[in-house]
C-alpha cells in the first residue's frame, strides 16, 4: 500500500476490510486512520485534497 501524506499528517493505524487492525499477516490493509497534527494545518482542506488526489490516482477521469 502506497500513501501520499499531506504535511503535518500521520497514519495512526492501518485497518483491514473487516474493520480490524491490519497488523497481522492475514489482514491486508484496505484503509488507514489518518491524524492531522495541528488545526493550523487545515485538516478539512487536507482531507479534501487527499480525497481529490486519491480519486485521480484511481480514476484519471472521475465523473466522465
Amino acid at each position: 500500500m502506497a500513501l501520499i501524506l499531506m504535511p503535518g499528517s500521520m497514519i495512526q493505524r492501518m485497518i483491514a476490510e473487516d474493520g480490524e487492525p491490519a497488523h497481522e499477516p492475514d489482514h491486508s490493509p484496505t484503509h488507514v486512520e489518518l491524524h492531522t497534527l495541528s488545526l493550523l494545518l487545515g485538516p478539512t482542506e487536507q482531507w479534501r485534497e487527499l480525497q481529490h488526489r486519491t480519486r485521480h490516482a484511481v480514476d484519471p477521469h472521475p465523473g466522465l
